[in-house]
């Protein structure tokens, strides 16, 4: 069913994406048409093929890779020494704290549901003139905050938020379509463009409440384009290590390796933790944070137990709604892309939590020049396994005391 999908993706771009880019260019290419024109058309033959043919054959085998494959990408891409069965019980237990904080949580905002209360950061967006200036301003004052309290070195790695561009915009609903993919670390691109989703040309309320302050906030900005994946991929391009150079690029499905991920995605939703301990969050964003949480331990507990054979794919689903709070088109697409990449969904949880344990082990209650420090040399490293940074960074503290 996703393949068919990406098939639409693939037509839409042969049939129309191609030539608008060359329209928006000014080059006349009919070589290069005709072959994207082919390309669309083989799209098409095979979509029918999968339709007609594939998806009459499909056999719901549980949708897992199996234990073995799972254990062999927690502690050989990973290198985790936790096995399958306790990220999964660690998962469900802060899942648990979680809950108990958000219902908490609730009450402040007196409301009976946390549920009801996060809604209310929907109904707060950019006026649709101010859209696009809104993420680069709210991009500026996450810089100023980050500079102003120390927390790491951030370069002067340029970023624009532009609108997706018209040329694959029939294409990117299809596919695997990235706001912001990390820049190739040998390109030397600059400035890197974040692609945000165009407002619609009748009523532009549905993308606003989609893309509301705290969604251009936490996620948009400090996850994404700022303090996260932005200034960690700086850093990583300049890692002694060509693996931790390469290793957290984007691709065409997920990243180029997967050892890559404890450290890119751990870090940008530490990130997100680390701006809202230094106030750059309201109330009602800290709020957000902890289902963050909520769903970054659900996604743990869920890539465990699809590949593992304890949880099906429609069960995924339904704990993703019943459990995490998601819409239920986003959590059966949660579940699909979980069942896709086994080990990818857990290391959002064991790479966030393994950064905040090593910092409470290094650097304490330090702020300052001390914590900055500390947030440079792990980056320094690259996109490698937290884990083997933790090592090495333990044996530098141990010299330097």
């Amino acid at each position: 069913e996703k393949a068919i999908e990406e098939c639409a993706g693939g037509i839409a771009l042969g049939v129309d994406g191609v030539p608008q880019f060359l329209a928006s260019v000014g080059v006349e290419h009919q070589q290069l048409i005709d072959a994207a024109r082919r390309a669309a058309a083989a799209f098409d033959e095979h979509r029918e093929y999968l339709r007609t043919e594939a998806l009459a054959r499909a056999v719901d085998d549980g949708n897992g890779c199996g234990r073995e494959a799972l254990e062999l990408c927690i502690r050989q891409a990973h290198q985790l020494s936790m096995p399958a069965e306790e990220i999964a019980d660690y998962g469900r237990a802060v899942m648990e704290e979680c809950t108990i904080r958000l219902e908490s949580g609730a009450a402040e905002f007196r409301v009976a549901d946390w549920r009801d209360a996060l809604a209310l950061l929907a109904d707060d967006y950019p006026a649709p003139e101010d859209y696009l200036a809104a993420y680069q301003r709210t991009w500026e004052a996450a810089r100023a905050c980050a500079i102003e309290q120390d927390l790491v070195t951030w370069p002067e790695y340029p970023l624009r938020y532009v609108e997706r561009y018209p040329w694959v915009r029939s294409a990117a609903p299809h596919l695997y379509f990235l706001f912001y993919r990390a820049p190739a670390t040998f390109d030397g691109v600059e400035p890197v463009d974040y692609l945000v989703e165009p407002l619609s040309k009748g009523d532009p309320t549905p993308v606003l409440r989609a893309h509301n302050w705290s969604t251009i906030k936490l996620n948009h900005v400090v996850h994404h384009g700022g303090i996260g994946h932005h200034v960690q991929n700086w850093h990583a391009h300049r890692a002694e290590s060509r693996v931790g150079q390469i290793a957290a690029v984007d691709c065409a499905s997920r990243i180029a390796l997967l050892c890559g991920g404890t450290l890119a995605e751990g870090w940008s939703c530490y990130t997100t933790d680390l701006m809202d301990e230094f106030g750059f969050c309201t109330p009602l964003e800290s709020l957000s944070q902890v289902q963050s949480r909520l769903r970054m331990a659900a996604r743990a507990v869920a890539d465990v137990e699809l590949h593992t054979g304890s949880m099906s794919l429609d069960e995924a689903a339904a704990f993703y709604r019943d459990q995490a709070g998601m819409s239920p088109a986003a959590a059966l697409g949660e579940a699909v892309k979980n069942s896709m990449n086994p080990g990818a969904a857990l290391m959002y949880l064991t790479g966030t939590d393994q950064i905040h344990a090593l910092r409470r082990e290094l650097v304490g209650e330090r702020t300052g020049p001390a914590l900055r420090a500390f947030h440079d040399e792990f980056l320094a490293h690259g996109s490698i396994p937290v884990t083997t940074i933790a090592g090495a960074m333990r044996s530098t503290y141990e010299t330097s005391s």
